[in-house]
């Protein structure tokens, strides 16, 4: 079934409806339950910020590097033809 739950996304639903009622009703008001699905989802808000984090570097390394690679494929290309072309 092409490897997809049916509860995928599910609790993220229900921390968003938690964050929701945590705005209306306060902290103090909230049911158990809803609070750790708030925290379950500042939880995860905090793991995205922090792939993100660790991951921008390697994104400018590999485009660094795939530039430096792509000059070097094209200079050796033009170092192999410059001694056949005679001007």
């Amino acid at each position: 079934m092409g490897g997809k739950n049916i509860s995928d996304g599910l609790i993220d639903k229900w921390a968003e409806e938690a964050m929701a009622d945590l705005g209306e009703q306060g902290w103090r008001d909230i049911d158990p339950n809803s609070m750790s699905l708030i925290i379950y989802a500042a939880q995860r808000n905090g793991e995205k910020k922090l792939i993100q984090k660790i991951t921008r570097p390697l994104w400018w390394l590999l485009s660094i590097l795939g530039a430096g690679i792509i000059w070097w494929i094209i200079s050796s290309f033009i170092g192999y033809l410059h001694p056949l072309i005679r001007l």
